[in-house]
């Protein structure tokens, strides 16, 4: 039996379709969570992963980065940019998404800048 293929227009299509639904309800989420799903959707890809399982971690924690940055790192780009936040929303989440283990490592740097080492009190 053949699998079914799906397309990314088909993924496109549902996203602006959720944005769209979305939206007036919740405003700026919808903006991130369209961005950060689809920059989800290109990690998992360039995760090369052979089940669906083994793509779930990837999914999440792309997912979950994406979401709790964009805001912070949207508000603090804006002035330097010239921009509102609300533009800067979908391209971030997207970017945090997608190269979520460079971000990852950039906050295991700063969590181990903030640890006290050991042998020191």
């Amino acid at each position: 039996m053949a699998e079914p293929q799906t397309t990314a227009a088909g993924s496109a299509f549902g996203l602006g379709l959720v944005s769209a639904v979305l939206g007036p309800v919740l405003g700026h989420w919808a903006l991130i969570f369209v961005g950060a799903g689809l920059g989800a959707f290109l990690a998992v890809s360039a995760a090369n992963t052979s089940t669906v399982r083994a793509a779930l971690p990837v999914l999440v924690k792309s997912l979950v980065i994406a979401l709790m940055l964009t805001g912070a790192a949207a508000t603090i780009i804006a002035p330097h940019v010239g921009t509102t936040v609300d533009v800067l929303l979908p391209p971030l989440s997207f970017l945090l998404a997608w190269r979520h283990d460079k971000v990852g490592a950039l906050i295991d740097w700063a969590v181990g800048l903030i640890r006290p080492k050991r042998g020191t009190e």
